[in-house]
């Protein structure tokens, strides 16, 4: 009798042991984790400073040897992009000072000395960005303050331009851009009027090189 109780219970338990084990949870496979690359966002606005070098060339168109300046630009820049895909198109205005001076070095001419000081552009941009770099090209408007000196008399004007460059943004972190580029700026001739006898008309441009730091908000 014994036997035969032992041999039910086996039994019943051998019946059972499948059915339990399909009641008890299943093992959890882990979930795989996708990294996803970070890629910058050139959208929104920024301000920032620069720095360069600038080259100044003043023709008085009478057959003298041009004024080559030389010196120094900086000041504050500011703007704001949209990005669809890898094009960023945006808009920047920039304003700053310097020393750009330069004398004449041949005999004949009417113009002695020169020199730029203030400058500013509003320029509009267009680029290719790959990710932290941005390629672009920018064409707007441009001003300057031109100081020419003549027969010992300073005259001090404002004229107004075009200018047309071309850069490399980076994007160091988030929000902070670093930049490089070359920005050509033409006068075109413009009339200084020394006196109400005399006025004299010359060709103005020159060339820049400076780097910049911004923030993006």
């Amino acid at each position: 009798m014994r036997k035969f109780l032992l041999a039910t219970v086996l039994l019943i338990t051998a019946a059972s042991g499948p059915s339990l084990a399909a009641d008890l949870p299943g093992r959890m496979e882990p979930t795989p984790v996708i990294m996803v690359p970070t890629v910058f966002n050139w959208a929104g606005f920024y301000l920032g400073g620069y720095f360069g070098g600038r080259w100044a060339t003043v023709d008085e168109r009478i057959g003298v040897g041009a004024i080559k300046a030389d010196g120094y630009t900086g000041g504050v820049l500011g703007g704001g992009n949209v990005q669809f895909g890898n094009i960023v198109i945006g808009g920047e205005a920039d304003g700053g000072t310097g020393s750009t001076s330069g004398s004449s070095t041949g005999a004949g001419g009417l113009i002695s000395a020169t020199d730029f000081q203030f400058s500013g552009h509003v320029r509009v941009r267009a680029g290719y960005a790959m990710d932290q770099w941005l390629l672009f090209g920018a064409f707007g408007l441009a001003t300057t303050e031109a100081q020419l000196t003549s027969n010992g008399n300073q005259l001090r004007q404002t004229v107004y331009g075009w200018t047309a460059g071309a850069g490399i943004d980076y994007g160091l972190w988030r929000n902070v851009i670093l930049r490089v580029e070359y920005l050509y700026e033409g006068y075109g001739n413009k009339s200084f009027a020394f006196s109400f006898a005399s006025a004299e008309t010359v060709s103005l441009n020159s060339h820049i090189v400076r780097g910049a730091a911004m923030v993006k908000f």
